[in-house]
């Protein structure tokens, strides 16, 4: 509109200037001459109009496209959101209780492998010492297979061998296992604690 009003304003000072220069013959015709090039701005300034009109229509069309398109993706959004907070809430919740068996595993943990130390270091003092007895007891069989072989060779009675053995067995030094041969050796009566080359139990 400001383009036509300007080309409207020159072309009336370009016909005051033809009015002051030229005759009246030519008059006529730059008056012409000068209706046909508003006639020419006026179908272009309409055409230019028209296709300005088409394309704030366009975008007119678009924007109010656009506005729905965007209202759509900020309640998806917004949903996302809110499931994603949802979902966050859920997660911290389950850090929290995680962190806490986590915590009680490592006590757990710890605590097994302080009692496995102290079974560890308790079974090797009960090795240590079945290892010693059954020395001691190897010992002692030993020594007592080599006596019953002495006495089977001297088999005969002799004075006072009943009560030699008999002191030997329950001396209190000797192991149980090694006492418990000596008896079966010497026939010991577990009924009536007597002392006999015989078994005579009632």
């Amino acid at each position: 509109m400001v383009r036509l009003i300007a080309a409207v304003t020159f072309i009336a000072v370009l016909c005051a200037c033809s009015a002051a220069h030229g005759a009246q013959e030519e008059k006529g015709a730059g008056v012409q001459k000068v209706i046909q090039m508003l006639g020419d701005m006026l179908a272009k300034a309409k055409m230019e109009k028209q296709s300005e009109e088409i394309q704030f229509a366009e975008f007119n069309t678009w924007c109010t496209d656009e506005k729905v398109n965007l209202a759509k993706s900020i309640k998806s959004e917004g949903e996302s959101i809110e499931l994603l907070s949802n979902g966050i809430g859920k997660s911290q919740s389950d850090i929290k209780g995680l962190g806490q068996e986590i915590a009680t595993l490592q006590a757990d943990l710890a605590k097994f492998d302080a009692d496995l130390k102290a079974e560890v270091s308790q079974r090797k003092k009960d090795y240590a010492a079945f290892q010693a007895e059954s020395q001691d007891f190897a010992e002692s069989v030993d020594a007592i297979e080599r006596a019953v072989a002495v006495l089977q060779k001297q088999s005969f009675d002799r004075k006072g061998s009943a009560s030699a053995l008999l002191q030997v067995a329950e001396s209190a030094q000797l192991n149980p296992k090694a006492r418990a041969m000596i008896q079966a050796f010497m026939g010991y009566d577990g009924c009536k604690r007597r002392w006999s080359t015989r078994v005579e139990c009632v």
